[in-house]
C-alpha cells in the first residue's frame, strides 16, 4: 500500500510545475514543510527545470522567494507549500522500484544500481534528488536515502567509505566562509564511486507527530556531549 504521508526528501510538484524537496518528517495539517529548490522554465541542464536553490544553507534558503510561516511549537520559521497546491508527491523507494524495473541503459543508473547491490541493498532504500525528479543528466550527482536508525547504523558501520570528493570540501568552504570543511567531510557519507558522486543521507521510516514536542530558543550555547554507541 503507498503511504500518503511525507517524509524527509520526498519531492512535491506544485501546479505550476515547480520542485520542492520536503523538510522532516514532520505533518502540519493542510501544508508541508518544503523548500523551492526548481521552477521550470521549458530549457536549462535539468530537462527544462532551472535550480533556484543553487547551494545550500539556510543562509541561501531563507533568500527564496517562496512562503515561510512561523511554528511556534518549534520557534522558527519553514518554508512551505499549501496541500492544495500540490499536484504530485514523489517518494524515493517507488522511483528505486521503477528503476529497477525498468532496466534503463544508462550510467548514472547502472552507478546508483551497482552501489546499491553491493553496500545498501534493496530494504528501506530509496533516490532523492533528480534522479527522483527524472531530470538529472550525465554529471549528476546521485542521492541515496536510507530509511531506518538500524539500517543506516549498520551502512555506517559496514561500509569502508567512497573515494574522497574534495571538490565537496572545497565549496562548502566557499559556501559557508569557512576553511574547516575539511573535518566536517565524511567519505561514509559522499564520496566518488565509479567516477560518479554519490551522497548517502538517512530518515526514519515513520512521520513525526506534528508539535509533539515544544522548542524554545535559548541562544547560543557551550556543551560537552558523548555519541552513543561510539559512532
Amino acid at each position: 500500500m503507498e503511504r500518503s504521508y511525507f517524509l524527509d526528501r520526498d519531492i512535491v510538484i506544485d501546479k505550476q510545475n515547480n520542485v520542492y524537496t520536503v523538510l522532516t518528517n514532520y505533518n502540519p495539517p493542510g501544508y508541508i514543510f518544503a523548500y523551492l529548490k526548481y521552477v521550470y522554465t521549458g530549457k536549462g541542464l535539468w530537462k527544462g527545470y532551472e535550480r533556484v536553490l543553487k547551494e545550500y544553507g539556510v543562509h541561501n534558503l531563507i533568500k527564496l522567494k517562496q512562503k515561510f510561516i512561523f511554528e511556534s511549537c518549534y520557534d522558527a520559521y519553514f518554508p512551505v507549500i499549501f496541500k492544495s497546491e500540490v499536484d504530485k508527491h514523489l517518494k524515493p523507494e517507488e522511483e528505486l522500484r521503477r528503476l529497477i524495473k525498468r532496466s534503463i541503459n544508462d550510467d548514472l543508473v547502472y552507478t546508483l544500481l551497482d552501489f546499491i547491490e553491493r553496500y545498501v541493498r534493496l530494504a528501506n532504500v530509496g533516490i532523492t534528488g533528480s534522479l527522483l525528479l527524472g531530470s538529472y543528466h550525465e554529471n549528476s550527482d546521485i542521492d541515496i536515502i536510507i530509511y531506518g536508525c538500524k539500517r543506516s547504523l549498520d551502512f555506517i558501520e559496514n561500509f569502508n567509505g567512497f573515494e574522497r570528493d574534495q571538490d565537496w570540501i572545497i565549496s562548502a568552504n566557499n559556501n559557508y566562509n569557512i576553511d574547516f570543511a575539511d573535518l566536517l567531510y565524511s567519505n561514509k557519507r559522499r564520496g566518488i564511486y565509479r567516477g560518479k558522486r554519490i551522497s548517502v543521507l538517512f530518515a526514519d521510516d515513520k512521520p513525526w507527530r506534528y508539535c509533539e514536542k515544544v522548542c524554545e530558543k535559548l541562544g547560543k550555547v557551550t556543551f560537552s556531549a558523548i555519541i552513543s554507541g561510539g559512532v
